[in-house]
């Protein structure tokens, strides 16, 4: 899949509005209690689907791979990555079972990472002094994107992950 088709980028975009629409319905469905078993909402039933099928595309890509042998570990830099998706293939043919682990993981990682991404912001831009020393400690990657073990080397960026993260907790716990 080319990121940069049209179609892609319509395809997309229309998962992540489905995507959107959907968690929130879920999130309504668990206040509704017994009433929950009313009709069910055409919208919602039409963007779980939209989510279902763009996911199950990878699914099914995976699962050819890995009946071609093509998951197998070898020696490239590309093929030591970790990807999740790759491993549930290993783990299980159920397409149903890839498809919802995979939905779960990205469900459970938006909020939380926009969370710590918009407190990391808020508080850099109150403190330039930590802005600064954070821009000179990735300057040398000459902006490139960060390798795995890049990111485990830049100790400052994850003290000031924790510390946002740490703040953000105080914030939602005590202050509200």
């Amino acid at each position: 899949m080319d990121p940069l088709q049209p179609q892609e980028s319509i395809k997309r975009y229309e998962f992540g509005e489905a995507f959107d629409y959907a968690t929130v319905h879920l999130g309504d469905l668990g206040l509704q209690g017994k009433l929950r078993y009313l009709p069910w909402n055409r919208k919602f039933l039409k963007s779980c689907k939209i989510a279902h099928d763009f996911v199950d595309e990878f699914v099914v890509k995976a699962q050819a791979d890995q009946a071609a042998g093509k998951l197998e570990k070898s020696s490239t830099e590309e093929s030591e990555r970790y990807i999740f998706l790759h491993e549930l293939v290993q783990s299980t043919s159920d397409p149903v079972q890839i498809r919802d682990e995979i939905l779960n993981i990205l469900l459970a990682g938006r909020d939380t990472t926009a969370g710590l991404l918009t407190n990391t912001f808020h508080m850099l831009a109150k403190r330039p002094d930590v802005w600064a020393k954070l821009g000179s400690e990735v300057q040398p990657l000459n902006g490139h994107p960060p390798t795995y073990e890049d990111l485990k080397s830049l100790k400052y960026l994850k003290q000031v992950l924790d510390e946002s993260t740490m703040t953000r907790i105080q914030k939602v716990c005590f202050l509200s």
